[in-house]
């Protein structure tokens, strides 16, 4: 759509100026400042041109109405996708795939992962992680942004203590300082 509308622009300006040229040439035969013959052969060739872009244009501001009259008509369709995927060829769920995950599906260990979804298909990643159908590893926007727990880790700077056990997951200075004293008692 956004193609036709800078077509039918620039087509409309081309109109402009085609208008212009016959109502000049026709200036000049009033004036006989050109023969019948010249007149006819550009006049006919002027209107041709005029008709064609007149056409064009209405091709192209009409084919918007009609994209979203299919739209209305079809809308309902995207209420259930696995339809819709089942539909198309294969080239078009091909390109359907790398638009919803942005290119960045990829199989590992029996399954699909990725790190980036379209936001409107992620809010159910939970249960297709659960089923084993994807793997969602969404990516930090912001690293300046502390973390909540979860998937990220833990915030608190230091190791957690609970019940005398130091927890050192998704710790790599914990761990490098586990390394160490096992490093120094071991010499």
């Amino acid at each position: 759509m956004k193609y036709n509308l800078i077509q039918s622009r620039t087509v409309k300006l081309e109109l402009e100026q085609c208008q212009q040229d016959l109502y000049s040439l026709e200036e000049k035969w009033i004036r006989n400042e050109v023969t019948h013959d010249t007149y006819k052969r550009f006049y006919t060739i002027y209107s041709e041109k005029i008709v064609t872009m007149q056409n064009k244009i209405d091709q192209w501001e009409n084919s918007s109405e009609d994209v979203y009259k299919l739209l209305n008509k079809n809308l309902h369709l995207f209420n259930d996708m696995k339809s819709v995927y089942q539909e198309m060829e294969t080239l078009e769920k091909r390109t359907l795939v790398q638009i919803l995950f942005d290119s960045n599906l990829y199989y590992e260990k029996g399954g699909y992962r990725t790190p980036t979804m379209l936001e409107i298909f992620s809010h159910n990643y939970m249960e297709m992680r659960e089923k084993g159908v994807l793997v969602y590893e969404k990516k930090r926007d912001n690293f300046s942004v502390i973390p909540h727990s979860g998937e990220s880790g833990i915030r608190t700077p230091g190791p957690v203590t609970v019940n005398s056990f130091q927890d050192c997951r998704n710790r790599p200075l914990c761990q490098l300082s586990r390394l160490r004293k096992y490093k120094t008692n071991s010499f």
